[in-house]
């Protein structure tokens, strides 16, 4: 962790805030307008979803289950000059980041709390044969 807070020296605009929970951790969320995540291995990815649903841009790596949680590839990165190059397009592309911000709010609907009661109804349906 002292090797993350000295690269973020002098950048207030980068946050490293550890574990947070409940208030906290919505409050936080509400607070950004992107988020970088730099998991590269990680299954599936709540963070990604909450990011979603929370109207952040995720910006995700290419390895893992976060590509397909974000369901976009114009917000995935290879390496790391990539995820540079798409938080740069972002800030200077008004349009890029406003499509962006459509298709992320647009994608968090599918982690909502009805559209999984509605996945599992489905799921009940077929295999009950009802």
């Amino acid at each position: 962790m002292e090797k993350l807070l000295k690269l973020t020296e002098g950048k207030s605009w980068i946050r490293l805030p550890g574990e947070m929970f409940g208030e906290e951790k919505e409050r936080f969320l509400l607070s950004g307008t992107y988020a970088i995540h730099a998991m590269r291995t990680e299954a599936f990815g709540i963070s990604i979803t909450e990011y979603l649903k929370a109207g952040l841009i995720p910006i995700v790596p290419d390895e893992g289950g976060a590509c397909e949680v974000v369901g976009n590839r114009e917000l995935v990165f290879h390496t790391n000059e990539d995820a540079a190059n798409i938080l740069v397009k972002l800030l200077n592309d008004p349009g890029f980041r406003e499509r962006q911000r459509s298709l992320c709010k647009e994608r968090a609907k599918a982690f909502s709390r009805a559209a999984y009661l509605e996945r599992q109804h489905r799921a009940l349906k077929e295999i009950t044969g009802a």
